[in-house]
């Protein structure tokens, strides 16, 4: 499964300036002053009880670059991240994966320019994105490889994730 969203771990990234969906939660820092002029999280997306829509760093951030910042990854910034048992489980990945696809969708919502074409108040295209990647699991299932059927799971529930939130937030206009 992808180990950013799914741990925020970053790999062997080099030092350079990085996009604002590339900073990960538990290894950003921010400047103090930017705490001490007001800025602040967005509080309907982000950590709560239940399912939740996973992004606030990454909203957080857009706003930022959007006034001028920039993000930079600083590889030898040392933290220190755990990583629960419990969140190796594939219950807990694929519920991190609904979650993480609840965010993604609401934050393309949030910067999507007109208005989709819907059925039941979803996008239309979220229906046959279902339908292939339904079948994607079924056919990584028939290969008996895990690490093909782990992939297909991950990205089948990060797109229910989003058919959820679609549900809670129709598209602008819908």
């Amino acid at each position: 499964v992808p180990a950013g969203p799914a741990w925020s771990l970053t790999g062997a990234w080099q030092a350079a300036p990085v996009a604002p969906s590339r900073v990960l939660g538990p290894n950003m820092p921010l400047r103090g002053s930017l705490i001490g002029h007001g800025l602040r999280f967005d509080e309907g997306i982000g950590p709560a009880p239940g399912a939740y829509a996973m992004g606030s760093e990454t909203e957080l951030v857009r706003r930022l670059v959007r006034e001028g910042h920039a993000c930079w990854h600083c590889p030898d910034a040392v933290v220190e991240h755990i990583i629960r048992p419990h969140q190796m489980t594939e219950a807990w990945l694929l519920l991190r994966a609904e979650r993480f696809g609840r965010g993604q969708y609401r934050l393309a919502a949030a910067s999507a320019p007109g208005k989709p074409a819907t059925l039941l108040g979803r996008p239309r295209w979220m229906y046959r994105a279902w339908l292939e990647c339904a079948l994607g699991v079924l056919a990584a299932t028939a290969s008996r490889s895990r690490t093909r059927r782990s992939r297909a799971r991950w990205a089948l529930h990060e797109l229910r994730g989003a058919m959820q939130e679609a549900g809670h937030h129709p598209p602008v206009g819908a």
